[in-house]
């Protein structure tokens, strides 16, 4: 008996506090502080943490119990070694009961502590901007920079603090100051003035500051540095060439800073721009480190920039073709332009119908020496890829065989595997496609494995019947479209809708019909058949897919950007676990002003 009362008591003393707490709390969550004030006063005679004094503290304030708020402030920092947020609260206490004048005095004096090391400042600081005590907090941090003899201490502190209380001029001159003091914080300083300086005077702000830096400190080429980044941060692409040839010219760099340019261009589809800087670096002369790939990047931007909206004609065509052999007559075909040769051959075969001269060109990078093994085991899938257009199928299963087995664990291995399940698939052979797509699901590459789960899901979904009819006739319609015959391929697919009228396939049948149109450059009827496809079938596998091709339109193809942002805003909030998510994320933000890494 005696150990069964003991234990209860010991039970008792363990609950009770927590009880009480739990009390306390929900008395201030819903704002009755006078009987917050009753148990907190009773848990704080046996308790002194932070928790229970900070939900104590401030529910005296709340009734205005300003000395006696006041009086635990001071017992709780005698517990805790005069901690500075205690002593601060002190103060804090006072200006709330509106003694102004005799809290100044209070902070006054804790700035003004004599032989104080830099980290008592800090902490000081910190313990006002807690209480949102700026303007202490800022007298702080200058008063430790007289007292220390040091202006370099807490730049980045005070940038955060003034960046807080909206004075963008007091960010800017101290983010530049940690500069003056650190070069190698450049990075830093850029991400910080990214998050704080964004309305258009918050721009012109910092170009001023920087040119006046710029002018005071001509050998400092951080200032140059950073007046380039904004004028990209402002899309002001024209201007910051301006500024990515002058550091060129004083680093001594033969257009180092201008290449970086030139390739953020082509991330953010400024092309003209690009290109310019491409020609002027060109213009340092044939023997300068980066003539070539300056010359590399010439065709890459001509390439994006025909590709891009995907209107093109004939001619430009053969225009981007001809550049690319006015590259290999002055370069060569060897080792250096491999890469340029292996996209005259993709424009060749996939654009130009001139199969027999693509797989030429790819073959003869094949037997070139000193070409990586993985550059070599591209061009066999684009060979593979080449003969499948062309009816080739034996060869195509051939090349993604060699790959797949000389790359087994590596992403090329599994984008082989994929390839040769797609060959099976168009060629109405499921039960082994099927086994390739099961493997493939577990992929490393993101892309592959859901590439592997979509078609998987494609055979899984239309064969449940045991009827594989209609999925073999959609098969040889989809290999046609790979191979531009689209009159066969339309004549297929309307097979099937009327054979099978009420078959599961009507939404896949539609989606590829709507890629038809859209190989064909006929942009809106596309269109149409994507959003049958969409607001047909929501649920689909393919509506996400939908929504995108959609997008993609309305931006480049058609121009309207208010449209295609809303279809990316659409399936990024719709289909977050869609494979274009992350794609249509960046191009969102594009299209809202964001500039891209």
């Amino acid at each position: 008996m005696r150990f069964i009362i003991t234990f209860l008591l010991i039970a008792i003393a363990l609950v009770t506090p927590a009880q009480d707490e739990a009390l306390a709390k929900q008395y201030y969550q819903n704002g009755e502080f006078d009987k917050a004030v009753v148990v907190y006063e009773k848990i704080y005679s046996r308790k002194f943490d932070d928790a229970i004094y900070e939900n104590y503290f401030l529910s005296l304030l709340a009734l205005r119990q300003y000395e006696e708020a006041q009086r635990l402030a001071k017992k709780q920092a005698k517990h805790f070694d005069a901690n500075l947020n205690y002593m601060v609260d002190q103060g804090y206490a006072l200006i709330q009961g509106n003694k102004q004048e005799k809290a100044e005095l209070y902070f006054d004096k804790l700035i003004n502590e004599k032989h104080k090391e830099a980290t008592y400042y800090l902490v000081l600081a910190a313990a006002f901007v807690h209480r949102e005590l700026y303007d202490y907090a800022k007298k702080t941090y200058l008063a430790a920079r007289q007292k220390l003899s040091n202006e370099n201490l807490f730049q980045a502190e005070l940038a955060t603090l003034y960046a807080e209380t909206n004075n963008k001029e007091g960010t800017i001159n101290e983010f530049l100051n940690l500069l003056d003091y650190n070069e190698g914080m450049l990075d830093y300083v850029q991400n910080m003035l990214q998050s704080y300086i964004t309305q258009p005077k918050d721009f012109e702000l910092l170009k001023s500051a920087l040119s006046k830096r710029t002018n005071k400190y001509p050998d400092r080429i951080i200032y140059t540095e950073l007046l380039q980044w904004l004028l990209v941060q402002q899309k002001n692409w024209d201007a910051a060439f301006i500024q990515a040839k002058a550091i060129d010219k004083r680093l001594g760099t033969q257009g180092d800073a201008c290449m970086r340019l030139a390739w953020l261009c082509i991330e953010n589809e400024v092309f003209n721009t690009a290109y310019s800087i491409y020609q002027y670096v060109i213009t340092l002369g044939k023997y300068k480190i980066n003539y070539l790939p300056a010359r590399e990047g010439l065709l890459t931007t001509a390439a994006k920039k025909t590709f891009y909206s995907g209107i093109y004609s004939s001619d430009d065509l053969t225009t981007l073709k001809q550049d690319y052999l006015n590259f290999l007559e002055e370069f060569g075909s060897n080792e250096s332009s491999a890469n340029v040769m292996k996209d005259l051959a993709k424009l060749e075969a996939f654009y130009l119908d001139e199969k027999t001269s693509a797989i030429t060109i790819l073959n003869q990078i094949l037997v070139l020496g000193n070409v990586r093994e993985s550059f070599k085991a591209e061009c066999k899938l684009l060979l593979g890829d080449i003969n499948l257009l062309s009816g080739d199928e034996w060869d195509a299963a051939l090349l993604y065989g060699q790959v797949d087995k000389d790359f087994k664990e590596d992403p090329l291995g599994q984008e082989a595997k994929f390839r040769n399940a797609k060959l099976s698939f168009y060629q109405g052979n499921f039960v082994w496609a099927q086994a390739q797509l099961d493997i493939l699901k577990t992929a490393t590459s993101q892309l592959i494995s859901n590439n592997a789960i979509e078609l998987s899901l494609l055979i899984q979904d239309h064969t449940l019947d045991s009827n594989y009819e209609p999925l073999e006739m959609y098969a040889a319609a989809d290999l046609l479209i790979y191979q531009n015959k689209f009159k066969e391929a339309i004549s297929k697919l309307d097979s099937i809708s009327i054979q099978f009228p009420a078959h599961s396939l009507i939404h896949v049948i539609l989606f590829a019909k709507g890629k038809v149109m859209a190989k064909q450059q006929n942009y809106l009827k596309a269109i149409e058949y994507y959003k049958q496809v969409y607001d047909k079938a929501p649920d689909d596998l393919l509506a996400d897919n939908a929504i995108w091709e959609m997008a993609q339109i309305y931006e480049q193809s058609l121009l309207d950007l208010e449209q295609a942002k809303q279809y990316y805003q659409d399936l990024i909030l719709k289909y977050p676990g869609s494979l274009f998510t992350v794609e249509a994320r960046k191009r969102f933000r594009k299209l809202r002003g964001d500039v891209l890494d």
